[in-house]
């Protein structure tokens, strides 16, 4: 099975909710409790779960593609004063460190320039045999397959999310989760269409499986319905706006999809060292993972991986 996860939203996870872990380095008190909660995550991953290969996947720094096709995506994300700022510095000097250890480690890692880390992580799911996707991120339901699941950590457990378990409770397909997103929004992303909330949205993407059917069946007055109880279609109030709000659907239905970014994949160089992994470990106030059976399990991330990295 390959093992894939969110690298990214997992550092920022793990330093939000340990924010008083810190070590001194020559002098200078560096944020710990991403770095520390990463690897005690990872480890016992591995250690639960024994994949046959493990991934981390990171967003890409650079100007990416969904900003470029819609101005507002992610204008939320944007730091409002100078504590978020520091926030964020912290958060990617903690990632530069994750990352830094896991070349030392020699685990696989992948980006794809001017793409989400959701990207890299959908088009590495759907190229494997079986592939299981480590993120509290509700986007990357999307990529549920028969041979791609999710493991979702919420509320302090871990649920495993399946196309079953999605179609049960949802009464729709996953790949009908971008659709649902750019009918109805995502706070942290881009707006929707004004006035179709979530009760509407979820009607109609039960009965119309692209945006053109939808727009089609509002256009003729028969759209979200008959429902699965039996309700009339939504009606002309419903219809008006899903027609005025067209050019904002399509807008967000592009950033809401999953992109195959084969052709933009790059891996990070591994360069295996278990003597400088074990050192910054304990510079950092991590020993805890130098332990025999968590650093056991962070050393064989060497052998997880798919092939050597370019």
């Amino acid at each position: 099975m390959r093992f894939l996860i969110d690298g990214r939203q997992l550092v920022f996870r793990c330093a939000s909710a340990q924010p008083e872990l810190s070590a001194t380095v020559n002098g200078v008190e560096y944020p710990t409790g991403g770095v520390y909660g990463f690897f005690v995550t990872l480890t016992r991953l591995v250690d639960e779960w024994r994949p046959g290969e493990v991934i981390v996947c990171w967003d890409s720094r650079g100007p990416r593609r969904r900003r470029e096709w819609f101005a507002e995506y992610k204008a939320d994300h944007e730091p409002k004063d100078e504590i978020e700022v520091e926030h964020l510095e912290q958060i990617e000097t903690q990632e530069n460190v994750v990352r830094l250890l896991l070349q030392r480690a020699g685990a696989a890692q992948a980006i794809a320039e001017g793409w989400e880390a959701d990207d890299v992580l959908a088009t590495l799911a759907r190229g494997a045999d079986r592939a299981m996707i480590y993120t509290a991120d509700s986007d990357l339901l999307a990529a549920l397959s028969p041979t791609v699941k999710v493991l979702r950590p919420i509320q302090g457990r871990e649920h495993v999310e399946t196309v079953h378990t999605f179609t049960s409770a949802r009464g729709f397909a996953p790949d009908r989760l971008p659709l649902l997103k750019a009918l109805v929004g995502d706070a942290r992303e881009f707006p929707g269409v004004p006035g179709i909330g979530v009760t509407w949205g979820s009607r109609i993407v039960r009965q119309h499986a692209t945006l053109d059917e939808v727009l089609a069946a509002a256009r003729a007055g028969k759209v979200g319905g008959p429902d699965l109880d039996g309700k009339v279609h939504l009606g002309k109030v419903a219809a008006d706006r899903l027609v005025a709000g067209e050019d904002i659907a399509r807008a967000c239905l592009k950033c809401a999809t999953l992109y195959d970014v084969t052709e933009d994949l790059v891996w990070i160089t591994p360069r295996p060292d278990k003597r400088r992994l074990r050192r910054h470990l304990i510079r950092l106030r991590c020993k805890g993972i130098t332990r025999a059976r968590p650093l056991a399990a962070l050393e064989g991330l060497a052998r997880k991986r798919p092939g050597e990295a370019a």
